[in-house]
Parts: C-alpha cells; sequence; structure tokens
C-alpha cells in the first residue's frame, strides 16, 4: 500500500477500530485490521473495475462496448444522425433498450436466450404450441363473413373449425392441428 490516499483511508480505519474497540474481538491490532480493510477494498475496485471493462461498462459514465458498436453500425447505415423525428426516436428507443441489455451483463449464452425471449415476445409470437382451448379462439366469423376464429395468442393464426386445425397467414396452405388443451 504506497498510494499516500490508501495509506490515509487505512489510518482512518484503525482508528475507527480503535475507538470502537473492535481490535479485542479478534486479538488484531487495529492498524492491521485497517491494511486489511484498505487492502480489501482496493481488492474490491480492481476485480469491479474489471468486470466493468470486461462486460462493456464504462466506469467513467460514459458508453459501453455494445453502445459505442450501435451507434457506430447506426452512424455507417446513415440511420444517425438524422434529422427524421421518427427515425430520431426509433433511434432513442433502440439505444435505451441497449443500455438496459447492456446493464444486465449477460454471458454468452444468457445473452442469445434473452435476445431470443425478447424477439419472441416483442414479435407477438407464442412461446408453446397453440391448442384448441375455446379460450385462446376469437370468433371472427362476422367480420369474415363466414366460420373463422382468430388464436389470441398468436393473431396471424385462423382456424374455421373452432381452434382443432388451423393456417398462419405466412402459410395459408398448410394446415396444422393443434395441440390438445391441458
Amino acid at each position: 500500500m504506497e498510494d499516500p490516499k490508501d495509506i490515509d483511508l487505512a489510518r482512518e480505519f484503525a482508528s475507527a477500530i480503535n475507538r470502537q474497540s473492535r481490535e479485542g474481538v479478534s486479538n488484531t491490532p487495529d492498524f492491521v485490521l485497517g491494511d486489511f480493510l484498505a487492502d480489501t477494498l482496493a481488492a474490491f475496485e480492481r476485480a469491479s473495475n474489471e468486470r466493468d471493462r470486461t462486460s462493456g461498462l464504462a466506469r467513467d459514465g460514459g458508453d459501453s462496448n455494445l453502445l459505442q458498436h450501435a451507434r457506430r453500425e447506426m452512424e455507417r447505415a446513415g440511420l444517425e444522425p438524422t434529422d427524421d423525428i421518427m427515425q430520431a426516436a426509433i433511434n432513442k428507443n433502440v439505444m435505451d433498450m441497449l443500455q438496459v441489455f447492456s446493464a444486465e451483463e449477460h454471458s454468452g449464452f444468457s445473452a442469445a436466450y434473452t435476445l431470443n425471449l425478447f424477439s419472441l415476445l416483442a414479435d407477438f409470437k407464442p412461446l408453446t404450441p397453440l391448442t384448441n382451448d375455446p379460450a385462446e379462439w376469437r370468433d371472427v366469423s362476422t367480420e369474415w363473413g363466414g366460420p373463422c376464429w382468430q388464436n389470441v395468442r398468436d393473431g396471424t393464426a385462423f382456424s374455421e373449425d373452432g381452434g382443432k386445425t388451423y393456417y398462419t397467414l405466412d402459410d395459408t396452405e398448410k394446415v396444422i392441428t393443434a395441440e390438445e388443451a391441458p
């Protein structure tokens, strides 16, 4: 411990330990405990800085590596800077979501899992197969002029038999049999 600030901190820790008579609890001199606490704090700061460095978080309040990447790519694509109010709002929304994602400090696996789950849900996709449960199907016969139900979990799925079989707008020729409701 050679930094004068660290030495002062160790002395302040030792003084506080002495004032509280805490050195007697462990039978360890206050200056040893003061050094230990200052060293422990320094080790924690090094670990935090390394965590932030490897996860891309900026300690100085700047952008993470992910946000820097996003800004570069948006500039390269001509999306930023922009005078277009709608594009500027979308850019801000995307950067806000990336800020939250970056702060979560995901590993490679959890990042991919999180992105996949988010993408499915943000795209209104179901996480499990559609079933023939009547509660999953909304009768839209009046709007369609004949027997027709739309799935409430996947708005692209339509049925002509109340949900027993259905097709999606992605492939209207392929008829899918819905799973039995639990």
